[in-house]
């Protein structure tokens, strides 16, 4: 063991710890980076120590160390973005804030930093300022729209912090524009299409309540023309048949769910209940979303 044969060498202590961060050891690298501190207050080392909380998601003890880090680097804008990282991790959305608009006075990285102040007003509870900062961040990528397999361009993941800031200010259908498009663009976006799955169902729920029947089929049928293969929206689909009293369209939907899904019991549990004697297959409400079909 290194440390053991040479306890003085910090060189030697610093490149075991090194070690330890790099294969997950976080517990044992921070000691070593402390007992290097305790000797040589090396920012470098500092900044390792911090990382390793981090990792192990010691988010109060991270910013204490943080905090004082900045004051001695009031100009150093990755110690201050990662300042404001983790009062967003920690889901301290009001000291994020502040950090990232101190960000945006730097050149450097300020339209990160703009992106990341506009997902830390959204999660704070502040929607309607998020949207405005998403399309000022929209606006200086509008010309390079780039869709690529290895994730979505910067325009479209400021169009999907719309789309979920459209959701917190209950404009469901809005919403449900902008993420099909995305889910269509971006089908491996397994986040983008399980926000896809929720609004859905509740902009559906909300039309069926309103016995807005014909526009709720119109959304699943252009959804389901592009998706053929999504079971949840064909399950809404052969809801809203039913409650629309078009018992013979909802039971041949509901019959062409189970013809490929025959373990699938909800369909068919529905099914059974489709038609003028049971009224329908029951009253629209939350209590439908089966979110494994998601």
């Amino acid at each position: 063991h290194l440390y053991q044969i040479d306890r003085n060498n910090m060189q030697v202590i610093e490149y075991l710890a090194d070690i330890y961060c790099e294969t997950g050891y976080y517990r044992k690298a921070g000691k070593l980076y402390r007992l290097i501190l305790k000797k040589k207050p090396l920012d470098r080392v500092r900044k390792k120590l911090i990382e390793t909380m981090i990792w192990q998601k010691r988010y109060k003890d991270a910013l204490v160390l943080l905090e004082k880090a900045v004051k001695k680097g009031p100009k150093d804008f990755r110690l201050i973005e990662l300042l404001a990282d983790v009062y967003y991790w920690s889901g301290e959305y009001e000291g994020a804030i502040a950090v990232y608009y101190r960000l945006l006075s730097f050149r450097r990285g300020s339209d990160e930093a703009l992106f990341k102040l506009a997902d830390a007003m959204r999660c704070s509870g502040r929607p309607g300022q998020a949207i405005e900062l998403y399309d000022a961040y929209k606006q200086k990528f509008s010309s390079a729209r780039a869709y690529s397999d290895q994730g979505m361009s910067s325009y479209d993941k400021a169009e999907f912090g719309i789309a979920r800031s459209l959701i917190a200010l209950r404009r469901y259908e809005q919403a449900l524009e902008k993420l099909m498009l995305l889910h269509f663009r971006y089908p491996q976006e397994r986040e983008v299409s399980r926000e896809l799955a929720r609004d859905l169902g509740t902009t559906i729920e909300i039309l069926a309540s309103q016995k807005k029947y014909d526009r709720a089929r119109a959304i699943l049928e252009e959804f389901i023309a592009k998706d053929p293969r999504n079971n949840a929206a064909r399950l809404w689909l052969a809801r809203i048949l039913s409650w629309a009293k078009e018992y013979k369209q909802s039971i041949k939907a509901y019959d062409g769910i189970i013809e490929k899904n025959s373990h699938w019991v909800l369909p068919q549990r529905e099914r059974a209940r489709v038609g003028p004697a049971h009224r329908g297959a029951l009253v629209p409400s939350a209590g439908w979303r089966d979110t494994s079909v998601y």
